[in-house]
């Protein structure tokens, strides 16, 4: 991806399925309770797994099914996770 993903993008897909806004808050309240000290561990154990049913060529959702769909899905809510100062920007956004 040659430009850094906002949450204004991720909420072009995440229109479509309101399990990914859930999925988001999700994340927003683990980095807000916890701290982040094994990023890839918390990612592929926790959050990775279920975006595969939400976008991407196995999601439900006809709008979501492209590879272009996971990778900005994937990559906003892993930044989220793993970026402190981009998750500070979104929660403020927000109102978190």
């Amino acid at each position: 991806m040659n430009k850094q993903i906002t949450r204004e993008d991720f909420l072009e897909y995440a229109q479509h399925n309101g399990e990914l806004l859930r999925l988001e808050q999700e994340i927003l309240e683990y980095r807000k309770n916890n701290s982040v000290s094994n990023i890839n561990r918390v990612w592929y154990g926790t959050f990775k797994r279920r975006i595969c049913g939400l976008a991407g060529w196995s999601a439900a959702v006809p709008a979501l099914k492209s590879s272009q769909a996971y990778d900005m899905v994937y990559e906003y809510l892993y930044r989220l996770l793993s970026d402190k100062n981009f998750y500070l920007l979104v929660s403020k956004e927000i109102g978190g």
